[in-house]
């Protein structure tokens, strides 16, 4: 009776479902929301026009030095790829500390360039989005309506495909 209560025991916490991983957070502050796309404009030097700012954005930003491995290779492998036909009203921000040789050293060793993505693709060189907060060590998307960001992805392994799978959809 012992052995069966255990093995029932043992079979309950081996197959129960184990918590799935979240690269998701809501921005419900409004000051924080106004805040982090202030940022994000001011990091893409205020090209994105106004009246467009006002629309649904989505914004990638890959921090290049400090991603890991991983994350920043399918990021990468991702904008060569999908870049050039990057979904309307979506933006990349490359961030590092340094110009676009070193930036593009990334890119080459993933056998590719960084894209010539005219006022959509930004060059973030003095690591502006990570000194205003906007990225850490993930790859980081925001969704952005009415001038306020209200979502924010920071990927993970187990959620860099899924992420970037719906940042270069469109969906």
């Amino acid at each position: 009776m012992k052995l069966f209560i255990f093995s029932i025991t043992l079979f309950i916490v081996c197959c129960k479902e184990s918590p799935k991983h979240t690269s998701i957070e809501l921005i419900t502050e409004q000051t924080k929301q106004e805040q982090i796309f202030k940022g994000l404009m001011a990091v893409t030097n205020n090209i994105i026009p106004e009246n467009v700012r006002k629309d649904s954005l989505a914004i990638l930003l890959l921090p290049l030095e400090v991603s890991c491995p991983s994350c920043r290779k399918k990021t990468i492998d991702s904008i060569i790829s999908h870049g050039i036909n990057l979904p309307y009203r979506h933006y990349i921000i490359l961030s590092a500390t340094e110009g676009y040789d070193s930036m593009n050293k990334f890119f080459k060793d993933r056998k590719g360039n960084i894209p010539p993505i005219t006022n959509r693709l930004f060059l973030d060189s003095i690591n502006h989005a990570r000194v205003l907060r906007l990225v850490n060590n993930k790859p980081t998307i925001y969704y952005t309506s009415g001038e306020k960001a209200f979502k924010r992805v920071s990927s993970i392994p187990e959620t860099i495909k899924s992420d970037l799978k719906e940042f270069f959809s469109g969906s």
